[in-house]
């Protein structure tokens, strides 16, 4: 026990100290002028995030992991950091007037919840309170019991925001190798490769990765959780359901109601593989409900106390967040955008969430964000790499799900994370589909989306199909057409009309693709002489 206690702390040392020391270093650059008081915080949480990392790489020890991952983590967590630091100091100066940007957040939602966080750590209540009384910057009080506990114990010399990017930036960065042993135990280790750098290098990842959010939080839960589940499935339960119960709870603890649709997805991918027969069917399946329904309790529970949700039946609880939430985004859509307007008055009524949603799958919306002159320069810069990051991956989306069916096994894993990844992404898009909100929920599955590009990517390369091709090159079609379209709003240039725009598009990108089936079509039927037999080549 000694010996492996001795040789632990062998391997661990390192990377401890390398936290630590790139916790000096944030506390000497924290643009808030952090005191000698302070560098002991920053050190000991710097070495909480080298820890934190540490533990992600070597419980996929066993996966035999190959060298590029370790850079793929390395540059993860650090570039998560040099954005986060970037942005905590470039927002006051370079971002709008707005009380989250002045006090260097990019999103609003972290500057509420991290200055509530603040106050609860400097009173003298018991952190617990943060889920039997919770504010409604984080109704479900996991993510503020850990930041109110952060400034509480390692913040007495002031508020210092970089403290928890060093957590966030470090559990993001873990999540590069969870995915990885998922893709590669699920679809191979070709398409594990292009896993790891999606998830390491993805802007929105990164973006979340570098701020007080809980979606960092989530996706690694959720790439932990899947990893598990992988294990799980091929026989090794025992490690398996660990990993896939420490997702969940983890998962649970920050968003109960993301624990639930974890949960569910989890589980049809059990039913979906036809797994529940026989004694280690229900030894899983039984577990995942009594967690959902825990999970259930604690998100009524949540919503219930809250003075702007004053439901009282729980069909109303759970039903009027989705719904009601969904109608002021789209009253909010409809009042900023005067195009929008003018479509819905066109269509039937009943068209105008799903016709939202569709709009929301491609937002940020990258010609828009390419061409608004109106946008601060730092914040353009934000947002057409957030929109170049989804509009990169889409390609691989869009092909999967033709790639999976056509391999005809329906039971299969790729043809159901095509469809958990759409039908999650219309969700994101429905509920919010603002060009903040939308792609941080969306960006939750990254996982999922970056395992089921792998597997695209590589079965495009085994079967020489040139359709992943011709897939980006209509995607990049309808880029650029609209980048004229929106060329022409912004700097007043000769244009099409949006339907004619819209019409452009479509025949383009039929006449392509119906060129390219003619071409592969001809490809496969052998040449036929003038007498009508066919000849040999």
């Amino acid at each position: 026990m000694r010996e492996k206690a001795l040789r632990l702390a062998r391997r661990v040392w390192p990377w401890l100290l390398a936290g630590a020391l790139i916790g000096l270093l944030l506390a000497l650059i924290d643009p808030r002028g952090a005191a000698s008081r302070s560098w002991t915080a920053f050190a000991l949480l710097g070495a909480l995030a080298g820890a934190i990392v540490f533990a992600a790489w070597s419980t996929i020890g066993p996966e035999r992991p190959p060298s590029y991952l370790r850079w793929a983590l390395f540059l993860a967590f650090g570039l998560r950091l040099l954005v986060g630091v970037g942005l905590t100091w470039s927002l006051p100066s370079a971002g709008y007037d707005q009380p989250h940007q002045n006090e260097g957040y990019l999103f609003p939602d972290a500057y509420r919840r991290d200055q509530d966080a603040w106050a609860r750590g400097r009173s003298d209540a018991p952190l617990w309170i943060a889920f039997t009384d919770p504010k409604s910057s984080d109704q479900y009080g996991g993510l503020m019991l850990l930041s109110a506990g952060i400034y509480r114990y390692f913040g007495s010399a002031g508020h210092h925001p970089l403290m928890l990017i060093l957590i966030t930036a470090s559990v993001s960065a873990a999540g590069v190798v969870f995915a990885w042993a998922f893709a590669a135990m699920v679809f191979g280790e070709r398409a594990a490769s292009l896993a790891a750098w999606i998830m390491a290098l993805f802007p929105e990842s990164v973006l979340l990765g570098a701020t007080q959010m809980r979606e960092p939080f989530l996706a690694t839960a959720l790439a932990l959780a899947v990893y598990g589940y992988a294990r799980v499935r091929i026989g090794a339960v025992r490690g398996g359901f660990s990993f896939l119960l420490a997702g969940l709870l983890l998962t649970i603890f920050v968003s109960p109601p993301f624990g639930i649709l974890l949960l569910g997805i989890i589980g049809a991918a059990w039913i979906w593989e036809g797994r529940t027969e026989g004694r280690l069917g229900r030894w899983v399946f039984v577990p995942l409900l009594a967690l959902a329904a825990f999970a259930f309790l604690l998100t009524v529970s949540a919503w219930s106390r809250l003075e702007f949700l004053p439901w009282e039946s729980v069909r109303k609880v759970v039903l009027g967040w989705f719904f009601t939430g969904a109608d002021f985004e789209l009253r909010k859509l409809v009042q900023a955008s005067g195009w929008m307007q003018k479509i819905f008055a066109l269509v039937p009524a009943w068209s105008h969430h799903p016709l939202a949603a569709v709009y929301g799958l491609v937002r940020p919306f990258l010609p828009s964000a390419l061409m608004d002159s109106d946008a601060a320069p730092l914040l353009r810069v934000i947002v057409s790499w957030r929109a170049l990051g989804w509009y990169l991956l889409l390609p691989f989306l869009m092909y999967a799900p033709l790639a999976a069916l056509r391999t005809r096994r329906w039971r299969g894993l790729p043809l159901f994370l095509s469809a958990v990844v759409w039908l999650t992404a219309f969700l994101a898009a429905y509920r919010a589909v603002d060009d903040w909100d939308n792609p941080r929920y969306r960006a939750v599955f990254l996982a999922l989306q970056a395992g089921l590009a792998g597997w695209a990517w590589m079965r495009a390369r085994q079967q020489r199909s040139p359709w992943l091709m011709r897939t980006a090159v209509v995607v990049g079609i309808a880029t650029l057409a609209f980048l004229h379209w929106e060329a022409g709003r912004y700097y007043r240039l000769p244009r099409l009309d949006l339907w004619e725009t819209l019409g452009v598009i479509v025949v383009v990108s039929l006449g392509y693709l119906i060129a390219g089936w003619l071409l592969d079509r001809n490809r496969r039927e052998p040449p036929v002489s003038l007498t009508g037999r066919t000849t040999e080549v």
